[in-house]
């Protein structure tokens, strides 16, 4: 089980990518706190795109999410 905040987010998506599928397969899942919205950080800007190999639940942090535009966080998440 995977649990990451902001940067992190983008770092469980490479890691799911670039492991091998005897090590994915293990993981149960990931919690995905707040994933960084992509200007702050230029990983997730090239976080891959794919739909991740295990289940996967994206929450917000409303004191966060208000400084973001409606749904910005969540955009790289949909990708997921």
């Amino acid at each position: 089980m995977f649990v990451a905040e902001g940067t992190g987010c983008h770092a469980v998506a490479w890691l799911a990518r670039l492991s091998s599928r005897a090590y994915v397969e293990r993981v149960a899942g990931a919690l995905m706190i707040t994933p960084s919205d992509g200007r702050h950080c230029a990983a997730s800007s090239a976080s891959p795109p794919t739909p991740l190999p295990f289940p996967s639940l994206a929450i917000g942090n409303a004191y966060k999410q208000r400084f973001l535009k409606a749904g910005r966080g969540v955009q790289p998440c949909s990708k997921w």
